[in-house]
């Protein structure tokens, strides 16, 4: 009896052991663009967008700061689940030769999926250069399904030291 029982334990947290250990991936559900931004810069890694997201970059302010910069080295998913993430500057003038509206680096990597992705930066004399996204030192973004739009000349994505791009499916404009 003593024998069955150790072996049913043994059995028991051999069983449950792989699936325990295994901890799921947190999922943070956005509503809108503070707290898309806020999951970014808090490094969350899997964000689901629940709705539309659109930002608009307020008169006055550098488009800069509506930016989502994803730099932990870790991997990251941005479920737009069908929905389309917008950011929209019209009327700030600013050099935007390095600016784009989505940043990976820093050996990081980037999937996303499922929707669409739209820069409008039509109050400039610059072109958008690094575009929509830029991914950059040893980084890596997918992206599935997704359609990517750059309102204003320059490049949808832009890819250099060392990075990789894979888009699978979707339509890249990049407007002149």
């Amino acid at each position: 009896l003593a024998l069955t029982v150790i072996m049913a334990l043994l059995i028991g947290v051999f069983a449950v052991a792989p699936f325990s250990a295994m901890a799921e991936e947190e999922v943070t559900q956005v509503w809108n663009w503070n707290e898309l931004l806020n999951a970014v810069n808090s490094d969350k890694t899997n964000i689901v967008l629940m709705v539309d997201i659109e930002d608009v970059v307020p008169d006055g302010e550098l488009p800069t700061k509506h930016r989502l910069v994803f730099d932990g080295g870790k991997d990251y998913i941005l479920d737009l689940n069908g929905n389309k993430l917008m950011v929209g500057n019209y009327t700030n003038e600013f050099y935007t030769d390095n600016f784009s509206m989505i940043a990976v680096s820093n050996s990081s990597n980037l999937e996303i999926e499922n929707g669409s992705i739209v820069f409008e930066n039509w109050y400039t004399k610059y072109r958008t250069a690094k575009g929509v996204a830029f991914v950059t030192d040893d980084s890596i973004l997918t992206a599935t399904d997704v359609d990517m739009y750059n309102g204003y000349t320059g490049t949808v994505v832009y890819a250099t030291d060392d990075a990789k791009v894979t888009l699978d499916g979707g339509d890249y404009t990049a407007m002149s």
